[in-house]
């Protein structure tokens, strides 16, 4: 069976981890930079204005790609800069979603909102 991972739960530097209502740059890109801008620009729920709040998710993967991810974490992380594990799952989800956009929006972003995925695997696949 696969592992659940949260990337703020098992970020090695809980130290590091920034709150859901933590805020992030208005309309920006996630990238590396703007990550860490964000995760040290911290406002407080009340007053915030920014549209980019940070929050977590669960999703599940098999151990054996949990572990090569971790090892590739601990082996790169000063190379690539990466401040923490949350950083790093969040450019390679931001490389996958890019990839798709190119590959399927002619490089737009696809329309997003806060609701929730419907659960359990797709019919058909």
């Amino acid at each position: 069976m696969g592992s659940s991972l949260s990337a703020e739960s098992h970020d090695p530097d809980p130290g590091t981890s920034v709150s859901p209502d933590a805020q992030g740059p208005v309309g920006a890109r996630e990238t590396a930079s703007e990550f860490r801008a964000a995760r040290s620009s911290v406002v407080g729920a009340a007053g915030a204005t920014g549209p980019m709040r940070r929050t977590t998710i669960t999703f599940y993967i098999t151990e054996g790609l949990r572990d090569r991810a971790r090892g590739a974490y601990r082996a790169t992380s000063f190379f690539e800069q990466d401040s923490s594990w949350s950083e790093m799952l969040n450019k390679a989800l931001l490389a996958e979603v890019e990839r798709r956009e190119r590959a399927h929006n002619a490089g737009e972003r696809f329309a997003g909102n806060g609701k929730p995925l419907a659960p359990g695997r797709p019919i058909g696949f």
